[in-house]
């Protein structure tokens, strides 16, 4: 239903309860907003284990964080020889200073620092100076493909059809993902008129042809014939070089005026294409669009990082998420993928990369709620698939089954960091 599913994280609390009663405590931290919005979804019984007590932690100056940071480091400052000048090394005041100007943030957020300094530090030990920087962009690139597959599911339940989307909103967000890819020159407008804001216009990279995109899903045939009349003006005027038109929607008979100059530009000229658009093209612009707000508004965060724009058009490009859009496998703006014999596989692939990601950002999770989570992602999966991909997992070592003992759908499962 797109809310959080904070119910797996109680339901592995519950599981370590059940099979190590004592010597454990577990602490978890939630946003306190979202902890208001979600926890009236867990079930009584698996609240009941948090029997310590809730604690609302407020900002801490960043003396406190020193502190805090102090007493998590001394034990391994302790057994360092020689001993650390700095009771925070490898962090220090000016790091803290330079991350939380303001001087105050919340315990999580100087825990979260100090974890990825320390991280940094112990790989310069190694003698690996790019180790960081792979580790880093790895882990990034995992947990934004999990992003991308939350956002795009939530687009499947909410667009059914593309006309639920405003053409101008559509060729907006091919917009946005042009300038991702880093297309040069990327104008809206290239129609005059009323219908303008249905069309753009862009540079090929590897060379100065100038590319028009018309959208238009009105099946007015009015509509569509005065759309067909700013298009023969674009193709009079040469404008562009080659005419895409995007539309699903019916283009008419030849009786149509219409469809006849539907036919004269777009079926008697080499270079101009009619593009038929499927909706998971639209699930993925969407997708993207959703991205680009949420970065826009300094509310997309990764590995607790906020992530600016410019950020995420490099990872959506290092992902390579896009080449499996259609439409823009047409536009000729990503390359084709095989869609042949290796399609049965790399949708596999794909699925076990999301459990491999899953477990990765999660560390600890319980069977079932992989299956569940993987079930939510992948609607036409079967089961016995997914129980086959973990087997894979735990044979390649990526994965390690660590109460082997318990029945199958309650055993935990943890990610092996040397991977």
């Amino acid at each position: 239903n797109g809310s959080l599913d904070l119910q797996a994280l109680f339901n592995i609390n519950s599981s370590i309860h059940t099979h190590y009663p004592q010597n454990f405590l577990i602490i978890i931290s939630i946003i306190t907003s979202t902890w208001k919005q979600n926890s009236e979804l867990i079930k009584p019984a698996d609240k009941d284990r948090v029997n310590a007590g809730y604690f609302h932690l407020k900002p801490i100056t960043l003396a406190q964080g020193e502190c805090l940071l102090a007493a998590r480091l001394s034990p391994l400052h302790s057994l360092a020889k020689p001993q650390p000048k700095s009771p925070i090394f490898p962090l220090s005041t000016e790091i803290l200073a330079e991350k939380f100007p303001r001087g105050k943030t919340l315990p999580r957020n100087i825990l979260e620092l100090g974890r990825k300094e320390y991280n940094q530090y112990k790989s310069k030990l190694l003698d690996e100076p790019g180790n960081v920087q792979k580790s880093t962009s790895e882990t990034k690139l995992e947990t934004f493909k999990l992003i991308w597959q939350d956002k795009y599911q939530k687009n499947q339940k909410k667009i059914n059809k593309i006309t639920d989307i405003a053409a101008p909103e559509l060729i907006r967000m091919l917009q946005e993902v042009l300038n991702a890819v880093r297309f040069k020159d990327v104008k809206t407008k290239l129609l005059s008129g009323k219908y303008a804001s249905h069309s753009l216009s862009y540079k090929q990279q590897n060379n100065e042809e100038i590319i028009g995109v018309i959208w238009t899903e009105d099946p007015n045939m009015n509509s569509f014939y005065n759309t067909m009349n700013a298009c023969q003006k674009v193709a009079d005027k040469r404008l562009c070089q080659s005419l895409y038109l995007v539309r699903a929607a019916e283009v008419g008979n030849a009786k149509n005026m219409s469809n006849k100059i539907y036919r004269k530009i777009f079926k008697g000229r080499l270079k101009n294409c009619h593009i038929q658009p499927n909706l998971e093209s639209v699930y993925f612009l969407a997708t993207y669009h959703s991205l680009v707000n949420a970065a826009l508004a300094n509310e997309l965060t990764i590995e607790g990082k906020i992530i600016s724009l410019k950020e995420l058009e490099e990872i959506i490009c290092e992902s390579q998420i896009l080449n499996n859009c259609s439409l823009l496998q047409d536009l000729s703006v990503v390359d084709p993928v095989d869609n042949q014999e290796q399609q049965s596989d790399s949708d596999l692939d794909e699925v076990k990369d999301f459990v491999v990601n899953l477990i990765k950002t999660q560390c600890f999770m319980e069977r079932k709620n992989i299956i569940e989570n993987t079930l939510n992602k992948f609607i036409n999966i079967e089961q016995s698939k997914i129980y086959k991909i973990i087997e894979e997992l735990e044979g390649e070592q990526k994965i390690k089954n660590i109460t082997p003992t318990s029945k199958l759908e309650r055993q935990l499962v943890c990610f092996i960091p040397s991977y």
